[in-house]
């Protein structure tokens, strides 16, 4: 039977060789989940669009952090399982958001455009999991460069098509119901220069927010939760509003939208009044 000496010299050598050997095995620390930091839903933007195959775009999004310190990652776009390019971003806590960006050239056909947050670390050095470490899929189907070519073409087949009807109108109709036309005609073209006014004038107010938000620091202009979400809303401003100026600035475009809307009107109607 062991002597109790022989037991406290093995228990004191067990010591010693637990401490020499403790510092080589360094604690590992668990990956904790993140929730209040990640991508914003839906946080994928171009720097311009629509866009057709052949032509450079800048691919953005925002990555927001809701947290008590500092978060760091990779951005990687993505067009389906194709890799675009990657970004660096460093989040200051608080509510605050960094801006990510990728170039990218345009190719014809049907992508789908994501971004992934990768390598994520808060505090500079502590690996955690986000839950929002993806964000929404962008579905963008690019024609070709010709497509705007073919677009011309084709508004010119219906510009000459409708100073046909007009000079037929005026030939076979009454002069009373000719100059009603006219005048009706005068107020649409009236309503429609007010309107490319005023798109115009909203598209440039969004352009001067996106502007001011480019030049400020986001660290400084930013800390609130409530405003990490606005740059986005400004670029999804500065998009409707473009394409509200186009829709006004042509007139085929403005009245073929207008013969839409008309037409669903009175389909309406007469589901409601007659059937």
């Amino acid at each position: 039977m062991p002597s109790l000496r022989f037991i406290f010299m093995a228990a004191r050598a067990l010591l010693i060789l637990f401490l020499v050997l403790f510092p080589l095995f360094p604690p590992v620390q668990a990956e904790t989940t993140v929730e209040n930091a990640g991508f914003a839903p839906q946080s994928i933007w171009y720097s311009k669009d629509p866009f057709f195959a052949g032509e450079r775009v800048t691919i953005h999004t925002i990555v927001v952090n809701s947290g008590s310190v500092e978060l760091s990652g990779t951005v990687e776009f993505y067009d389906g399982e194709t890799l675009l390019g990657r970004a660096s971003v460093t989040v200051p806590p608080g509510g605050s958001f960094a801006e990510a960006s990728v170039p990218w050239k345009v190719t014809e056909g049907r992508h789908t455009i994501f971004a992934l947050l990768k390598d994520v670390k808060v505090g500079g050095n502590v690996s955690v999991a986000l839950e929002n470490s993806r964000t929404g899929e962008s579905e963008k189907f690019v024609a070709a460069a010709k497509a705007a070519a073919a677009t011309s073409t084709a508004l010119g087949y219906v510009e000459e098509k409708l100073a046909a009807a007009k000079s037929y109108a005026e030939e076979k109709l009454p002069a009373p119901v000719v100059e009603a036309g006219n005048a009706a005609a005068a107020k649409l073209e009236a309503a429609r220069a007010t309107g490319q006014s005023w798109a115009d004038a909203e598209n440039e107010k969004a352009k001067e927010i996106i502007r001011e938000m480019n030049e400020a620091k986001p660290s400084a202009a930013y800390t609130t939760g409530s405003t990490a979400l606005k740059k986005p809303f400004a670029y999804a401003r500065e998009f409707f509003t473009s394409l509200l100026g186009s829709v006004f600035a042509n007139a085929y475009i403005f009245y073929g939208v207008l013969l839409i809307l008309l037409f669903f009107v009175l389909r309406f109607v007469k589901r409601i009044f007659f059937f």
